[in-house]
């Protein structure tokens, strides 16, 4: 009996541990998106706010480094500018008093697909 209730335990780590091992696959490029910039500000006069992924809000600021996930609103005579990193380099003008999110205007990173063993 005992190694019966042994076995079934060993096969149930088993089956858990290849579900977590999945689910982790899975997420791990959506992850790895909202962690590298896809666009970066080069040009900012006024004022503007970042609201990250997060939810956490910083002013708009030359050299800022913008993610997927990130959204910007630029105040009512202000300008910025971003310079998208994978749209050739593209030049994008932030509208003014519209809420703008980043990956709409930049690209987004294409990932390598991830295999699970």
């Amino acid at each position: 009996m005992k190694k019966i209730v042994t076995a079934l335990t060993i096969v149930c780590i088993i089956i858990a541990q290849s579900f977590t091992n999945q689910v982790l696959a899975d997420e791990l490029p959506q992850f790895l998106a909202y962690q590298s910039p896809i666009g970066i500000v080069v040009e900012a006069k006024g004022n503007g706010k970042i609201t990250r992924f997060n939810k956490s809000v910083i002013s708009i600021s030359k050299g800022e480094k913008l993610y997927r996930g990130d959204s910007l609103k630029i105040a009512k005579g202000s300008k910025v500018v971003i310079e998208c990193y994978n749209n050739n380099n593209k030049k994008w003008n932030i509208p003014q008093n519209t809420l703008v999110a980043v990956h709409n205007g930049c690209a987004p990173i294409q990932l390598p697909q991830v295999e699970v063993l």
